[in-house]
């Protein structure tokens, strides 16, 4: 990398086929990353978080295809070994604690803003534009709605083909008001959660943004933030087989908002 990178991704992961076709999904998600931070210039860092990793399989290191030297996105594991996970309550029945080496990854960012996604998200080229146009602002926390396509991606196709594939066979979307069927619109779990969209709606027209509700839904996919303001003791980030796909709307140019709705 030529510059100091502007975000840090973090993610964890071991070699353990979790939610099965664990590497396929872990391949995609690397390629489709890397290809967009080069198409758009973005400076960032991956951050892979290889929690207790098996005995008995390679490392991520060597079970995954790496490009050579990237000069847009750096890619840097961290292995925690299993006398460190042995440490933690449970460790015998758990064999990767998520939030826990979500915060390992978050602590050793060298970013100015840090990214606490998951191994299996793709992002849409509208977010990655927004990043890479460098607006975000400290004293925000950024999220947006997450999408859900089929599992069994084309992955051969090329980066901007399979994300024209997921915008077009969109199952779920998970918005701040619940979760929805894509093609019928109907919330599942009860109807449309009319009351918390009247509410925001008065919030937002009100000029009050800073008693928005903040948006939890499928939370632990995407929590963007200042890193300084993620590193602090106090701050504790949210503790399938389907794949996610992220999307971004237009915003009035210049302006930053407190989140990114899909």
């Amino acid at each position: 990398m030529d510059t100091a990178p502007y975000i840090s991704i973090v993610v964890t992961s071991r070699n353990d086929n979790h939610g099965d076709k664990l590497l396929v999904r872990m391949q995609t998600f690397v390629d489709c990353l890397l290809d967009q931070c080069k198409r758009y210039r973005l400076p960032a860092e991956l951050v892979i978080v290889e929690w207790n990793p098996p005995d008995d399989r390679p490392p991520l290191a060597q079970a995954l295809r790496w490009p050579g030297n990237d000069r847009h996105c750096r890619v840097r594991i961290i292995q925690v070994p299993s006398r460190i996970h042995r440490r933690f309550q449970h460790s015998d029945k758990l064999g990767l604690f998520q939030m826990i080496a979500k915060n390992v990854g978050i602590r050793r960012a060298r970013a100015p803003f840090v990214l606490a996604t998951n191994i299996d998200i793709l992002f849409s080229e509208e977010l990655m534009a927004y990043l890479s146009s460098r607006q975000l602002q400290g004293g925000l926390m950024y999220r947006v709605d997450r999408f859900d396509v089929p599992a069994d991606l084309p992955v051969k196709l090329p980066v901007n083909r399979l994300l024209d594939f997921c915008r077009e066979n969109v199952i779920r979307v998970h918005t701040r008001w619940g979760s929805r069927d894509a093609k019928t619109g109907q919330y599942y779990y009860g109807s449309a959660r009319w009351k918390l969209m009247i509410r925001d709606l008065a919030v937002l027209l009100s000029g009050k943004v800073s008693e928005k509700r903040l948006h939890t839904n499928a939370s632990g996919d995407f929590m963007l933030l200042a890193t300084a303001e993620a590193a602090f003791d106090a701050c504790r980030w949210f503790g399938v087989s389907n794949r996610t796909f992220l999307r971004r709307p237009g915003t009035s140019p210049g302006q930053a908002p407190p989140d990114l709705p899909h």
